[in-house]
């Protein structure tokens, strides 16, 4: 038996995805943080709140 764990890390939520190769699906995660729009054309994260999790 073989599990993957897939992670996405986008620009305003991270999602994490373990699969076994037998069974399928296991567990499904997601959590958001914020993005501040200071300007047209910006974006910015407080890398600070990196290590909490926000929903």
């Amino acid at each position: 038996m073989s599990v993957i764990l897939g992670i996405d890390l986008g620009t305003s939520s991270v999602k994490a995805m373990l699969l076994d190769s037998v069974k399928g699906v296991i567990d499904l995660e997601a959590s958001s943080y914020e993005v501040d729009i200071p300007a047209e054309g910006y974006a910015e994260q407080d890398l600070r709140n990196g290590g909490r999790r926000q929903r």
